[in-house]
Parts: structure tokens; sequence; C-alpha cells
């Protein structure tokens, strides 16, 4: 460790600048052991019962930690819809598509679907060429005067016809 006695001894240093360097290393030192004692912790992970340490978190790049969906979920004009059974044979309802991401569709409708049920949707406004999608019903539940549907994609449908969901 370098003393006051030893600064003094350097050729050519004269003691009028010797004390200010020694405050000024001592102060940096103290400031960057402080430093990383207070800001170089690691966070504790915010669930419950938790003990993990969780490495730097951007909600930005990741997504909220309570967000379970892979995909974005967006909002945007509601699509009307037709309902239909699972191989779009029989139609069973009409709905509108209020939300959508890449993974399913949100709907709202006037019958109540089962969970785990599959049901296929086409919009409305579709030509004769797009196909019916088959989705899997992953919640109901009942919202002022509809039912509103989350639903699963079976199968990612092609851009073409995600494009006429909205």
């Amino acid at each position: 460790m370098l003393s006051a006695q030893t600064l003094f001894d350097i050729p050519g240093l004269r003691w009028e600048y010797a004390v200010p360097l020694v405050i000024g290393v001592s102060v940096s030192g103290l400031a960057l052991v402080v430093g990383r004692f207070f800001l170089g912790r690691k966070r504790r992970s915010a669930s419950v019962g938790s003990d993990t340490i969780e490495e730097h978190y951007d909600p930005f790049v990741e997504g909220s930690k309570t967000e379970r969906r892979s995909s974005v979920r967006r909002r945007g004009n509601p699509v009307a819809i037709l309902i239909g059974d699972s191989k779009g044979e029989k139609e069973l309802a009409r709905g509108w598509v209020i939300d959508r991401s890449m993974g399913g569709l949100c709907l709202s409708c006037d019958v109540p679907l089962e969970s785990g049920e599959v049901v296929t949707v086409k919009p409305v406004s579709a030509p004769g060429s797009v196909f019916w999608t088959q989705v899997e019903v992953r919640g109901c539940r009942h919202s002022n005067d509809a039912y509103e549907v989350g639903c699963r994609f079976v199968k990612t449908p092609s851009w073409n016809q995600l494009l006429y969901f909205g």
C-alpha cells in the first residue's frame, strides 16, 4: 500500500502535489468500494418463496414477467367471423375477433364454448379461397352481454390467412 511517506520519497514530487494525490486516490477507492457494494448486488426475484437470483432483466426486450404468451397480443378493429364445428361443416355462431396474436385469437360471441373444444373460424369478409382455421378454446368467460373466448391456433395459419383476422 502506498503511504504518504513513500510518495514524498519519489524524486521530483513535491509535497504540495502529493497530499491532493493521496486524498484523490483514497476517495476514488472508497467510492469504488461503496458503489460496488450497493450497485453491484444482484436483485432478488419478485416471485414469492423463490431464492433464485435473477440476472439483468429488461422488460422492454423480454416482455412482462406475468405475460405467458409467446407472441405479442394486439387489439384493432373488430373483425366479423363465422364460428363452425371442428371440421368447418356446420356454422355454430357468429362473433367478432377483438384481439389477435401469432398464437391465437380472442373472440366475442353470443354462445359459450367449452374449454378444450376445437372449433373453426373464418372471417365473414374473406373470399371463398380462404379456408376455415382450427382453434382450440383455452377459456371462456361471460363479459357484459357476450362471451369472451380465448383461442389458440391448432396450426398457425399462413400469413395471408392471418391478415383477414385483422
